[in-house]
């Protein structure tokens, strides 16, 4: 009884803690995505105003 509830207590935190890592990699390349938006936009406006 006590393996089967450690062994699902292994499995799930093993399942969250992968979900975590996916959601840190989405939320990273969408902060870069973000980032690269921004650096264009800004190059156009300088090249606009110079």
């Amino acid at each position: 009884m006590i393996n089967s509830i450690k062994t699902t207590y292994l499995r799930t935190s093993a399942i969250y803690q992968t979900k975590l890592r996916y959601q840190d990699h989405i939320s990273e390349r969408c902060a870069t995505r973000v980032t690269q938006f921004i650096m264009f936009i800004y190059q156009r406006q300088v090249l606009i105003y110079a």
